[in-house]
């Protein structure tokens, strides 16, 4: 998996080009300052639909922080959608591509495991959508994500996820299997 990147309906796909390894963080603040004084200089982008897209991307990220608790990946990621995104059964089901069944069995066992809130306070996010493709587990997904996008290390991906170096190791390489069978 490369950079995420937009697709034409708006949803982040995998794949395109790698420009973290060609733009350092500043080039790419400054690529982004250029894009959007074009957009609001040529098209009449105002500072308000600038600010609404960034808030619809915010909105469909999920924080890395949910993964550590002690809850399953799944569970984690049904009772954040549910909780604090308000969405119900069929949404989450719609969102992530699994089961309505099944969601409601995850929230479930998450309910009754963990009764605190999750933390949400996280230095990284990752998009909702990337859960859609059921090739993968949800902790694959995650750790695909933060390897390949964000370009972490396994002991740094191990510390966010509350999992030993080794299963980040074990569970990507599985993950990568998958994905050459795939292709």
């Amino acid at each position: 998996m490369a950079l995420s990147k937009l697709g034409d309906d708006g949803e982040v796909v995998r794949g395109g080009n790698e420009l973290n390894k060609v733009l350092s963080k500043k080039d790419a603040e400054n690529l982004l300052k250029l894009v959007l004084n074009i957009l609001v200089k040529d098209f009449n982008i105002t500072q308000k639909d600038v600010l609404c897209i960034f808030e619809e991307i915010y909105e469909k990220n999920i924080p890395i922080s949910i993964f550590g608790t002690r809850l399953n990946p799944s569970e984690a990621l049904v009772k954040f959608l549910k909780e604090e995104k308000g969405m119900n059964y069929h949404e989450i089901a719609m969102a992530i591509n699994r089961d309505e069944r099944g969601i409601w069995g995850s929230y479930h066992r998450a309910v009754e495991s963990f009764h605190d809130r999750l933390p949400l306070e996280s230095k990284y996010h990752i998009p909702l959508e990337i859960f859609r493709d059921r090739k993968f587990s949800i902790l694959e997904n995650v750790i695909m994500f933060l390897r390949d996008v964000l370009r972490l290390k396994n002991p740094d991906i191990a510390k966010l996820l509350n999992k030993t170096p080794s299963t980040v190791a074990t569970v990507y390489n599985r993950a990568k299997k998958k994905q050459k069978v795939g292709k």
